[in-house]
């Protein structure tokens, strides 16, 4: 990817005009910043000629050399004070205006359409887009950081210029060749960094996830018990070496191109320095404050058009990454065509109706024709062994996954037609994987923007049995979860942990209710148990059940099942076992473990 004229100067405009909404005085500091640091450079070289002109002559006048010593250290000290307060103020600022910028990003990724979360190609391009964001020697700021000292550069390159193109035209050729060849180069380099940044942001992100399964608390069992701390070390040390190859090509590269251009550099030296020379004997009005001016200039000169072109180079390097973030602001990864509000009723029918999905850039089929409704108040369970796409059919109903094949309607309303926050609104779901937040118990539960209702909390808390647990805390409601934010956290257990996410879904009280195996880690009888007793809390809203154990949901009122082709078989618990398919078969098969199970349980009791 390059940067095209047109698109530099879009960006930039861009980043500019964005910073001049958020931030107008940052210009102001701009332009004093230019000022100072343009001016005093060129002061630094022209001082010291006033004074060895002085000491030159043959009647020396040292009230001139005193007062032009003042000034020199007068502009030294004041210059340098100011250079030094608008930099600071500025970079400040500059780090403001990113990290503003980097809270779109966040914004964005949490509210963007869930499957993305899932797509490994677009977690690269959301590392691309923080590798623009993520510190202030990349990406935004470091553009906006060069594009702050950069004019007072080209006003010192402006003096420099007039100084040096007073003496020799050559001079000025040699040093723009000389700088035109460093540009060069650097940009060969810079392309090809970016030529290899999808290796770098690939090995990267699979380096770090590694790196945080070993800081990860929740792994520690298991990294323990099954021994894997060698092969996780291993797997890492295999991405750092990958990372460290990428790198190890990038610098083959800068050194090579960098060895040619300090030889460039040698020969450039040696040229000026014998036009200087040649000036010195054979020019008698050329005095030694003028050689040291010249010198001077001519090495400032070279530092500040390389500075400058280096600077517009590595510009060129950052919009690259600039480019991918705002590609990413840009791109829209909301598919909500609805405008439809949340529905106010508090029980809901479910039709799926010639229903085809398939998860994104893959080629299978998970349903096929899907057809079935769910009738108001109904409580559904949707059984079928682990893969058979059972979490697949709760992402499609709640639209984490938008169907292309067919329709999905609730109350008579196709899905789509409601605005997409709006449809959350009406789910109360909890999923098998769950996570509690480093949040006080009373936020865990509530998970609301809004003011929580500590009353409606402490039921929802009371109704799942979690009640006397939370009252022995010594903070009670507004006590922290976890230790990762607060060594007073609290870690509950795993049942205590399902109860909070059940609790959550009360509370929310949602007029559609999803369990989605979220008791899997359960014995089946404590499943049933936990599924029975909040069938009675939820009274008379819709609610699927989602279990591979088929004992665990036969108070239903009608049970799915389903297989490798989708709906394989439908009815009561009883219709189903009568039929003597393959419903049958699963729970027979499975009774016949629980009673094994409960039979060793005996002998080992007794």
């Amino acid at each position: 990817m390059t940067i095209t004229k047109v698109k530099y100067f879009s960006l930039i405009k861009r980043i500019l005009k964005y910073a001049w909404k958020n931030d107008p005085k940052l210009f102001l500091n701009f332009f004093f910043y230019t000022v100072v640091s343009g001016v005093y450079p060129v002061a630094a070289i022209l001082l010291p000629k006033v004074i060895v002109d002085e000491l030159t002559k043959d009647v020396v006048n040292y009230d001139h050399i005193l007062l032009a010593v003042f000034i020199f250290l007068a502009v030294t000290i004041v210059f340098g004070f100011f250079k030094s307060y608008l930099k600071d103020t500025s970079e400040g600022k500059i780090t403001l205006l990113r990290v503003n910028l980097f809270n779109e990003v966040c914004d964005k990724f949490l509210t963007l359409d869930y499957e993305y979360s899932e797509d490994p190609n677009f977690l690269d391009e959301h590392e691309n887009v923080i590798q623009a964001l993520s510190r202030n020697d990349v990406g935004i700021e470091k553009v906006m950081n060069i594009m702050f000292g950069v004019f007072g550069e080209l006003l010192s390159l402006i003096f420099y210029f007039l100084i040096v193109g007073s003496l020799s035209i050559y001079i000025l050729l040699i040093i723009i060749i000389n700088v035109i060849a460093n540009f060069y180069f650097s940009q060969i380099v810079k392309k090809y960094r970016y030529k290899r940044k999808n290796d770098i942001t690939h090995t990267s992100r699979r380096r770090r996830y590694y790196m945080n399964v070993s800081h990860d608390f929740s792994y520690g069992k298991d990294i323990r018990l099954f021994n894997v701390q060698d092969k996780i070390i291993k797997k890492y040390d295999r991405e750092v070496k990958s990372y460290l190859n990428v790198f190890r090509k990038i610098f083959n590269l800068e050194y090579k191109l960098g060895f040619a251009d300090v030889l460039l550099l040698l020969v450039q030296d040696l040229i000026v320095y014998a036009i200087l020379i040649n000036q010195a004997l054979n020019n008698p009005s050329f005095q030694i404050g003028d050689l040291l001016m010249y010198i001077g200039a001519v090495a400032a000169l070279s530092i500040s058009l390389k500075k400058v072109i280096l600077d517009n180079s590595d510009l060129i390097g950052e919009l690259l990454y600039v480019s991918d973030y705002y590609k990413f602001i840009d791109t829209s990864y909301y598919k909500n065509q609805g405008t439809l509000p949340t529905l106010t009723d508090q029980t809901f029918s479910i039709e799926f109706k010639n229903v085809s999905f398939k998860y994104p850039k893959s080629d299978r089929y998970i349903y096929k024709n899907l057809n079935f409704k769910i009738e108001k108040g109904k409580k559904i369970a949707i059984v079928g062994v682990n893969g058979a796409g059972k979490t697949t059919l709760v992402k499609m109903l709640t639209r984490l996954y938008e169907i292309e094949e067919g329709d999905i309607f609730i109350n008579g309303i196709n899905i789509k037609e409601f605005d997409k926050r709006e449809y959350y609104k009406m789910f109360s779901v909890v999923f098998q994987e769950f996570q509690m937040m480093a949040f006080t118990i009373k936020e865990n539960v509530a998970l609301t923007n809004k003011d929580i209702d500590t009353e409606k909390v402490e039921k929802s808390l009371e109704m799942v049995g979690l009640n006397s647990k939370i009252k022995s805390l010594d903070q009670g409601l507004d006590q922290m979860m976890l230790k990762i934010l607060d060594p007073k956290g609290v870690e509950f257990s795993g049942g205590e942990n399902q109860k909070m996410a059940i609790a959550r879904a009360l509370y929310k009280d949602a007029g559609m209710i999803i369990l989605d195996e979220p008791t899997a880690a359960l014995d089946a009888l404590a499943e049933e148990e936990i599924y029975q007793n909040f069938n009675q809390l939820i009274g008379d809203k819709t609610a699927i059940y989602i279990s591979h154990r088929l004992a665990s949901t036969r108070f239903c009122d009608q049970i799915v099942l389903i297989g490798s082709n989708g709906i394989e078989e439908m009815g009561t618990h009883d219709e189903l076992i009568e039929r003597k398919g393959k419903y049958y078969q699963m729970f027979m098969i499975q009774g016949k473990y629980y009673q094994e199970g409960e039979a060793h349980e005996t002998y080992q009791t007794t």
